[in-house]
Order: C-alpha cells, then structure tokens, then sequence
C-alpha cells in the first residue's frame, strides 16, 4: 500500500504528464499515440478517465480525456 507521501507524488506526476500532453500539437499526439485507435470499453466521466480496447487486439490503454479526439 503507498503512503500519502508516494501517492501525492504519483499525483504530481499524473498532472505534469497531463499538461505535457494538452500542449502537443494534433501532430505531436498522433506521433506519440501511433494514430492508434478503439472501442471505449469504459470512461469515468465524473473524474474523466477510461479504457479504451485497441482495434489491433492489444492490450487495454488506459486515457484521461483531455487528449481524446471524438472523430
């Protein structure tokens, strides 16, 4: 189990990777997705988060909202 110390700090780094990716450009966020794509298999729409089933059949990715694109 984390103590709150470690569990504020995973937070920070959740927010800083969130920010990191709210400022790619559409470019850059298909560069570093792959232009992977899927089936929303469940979103938390209170706290803005979910998994997504690939099309390839990989494994589960895990996303927060900011970055998805509804195309």
């Amino acid at each position: 189990m984390k103590t709150p110390e470690e569990l504020n700090a995973l937070k920070e780094e959740v927010e800083t990777l969130n920010k990191k990716l709210r400022e790619l450009t559409p470019e850059e966020l298909e560069q570093v997705s792959g232009g992977a794509t899927g089936t929303v298999k469940a979103f938390n729409n209170e706290n803005g988060f979910g998994f997504i089933q690939p099309e390839d059949g990989g494994k589960d990715v895990f996303v927060h909202r900011e970055p998805i694109s509804r195309e």
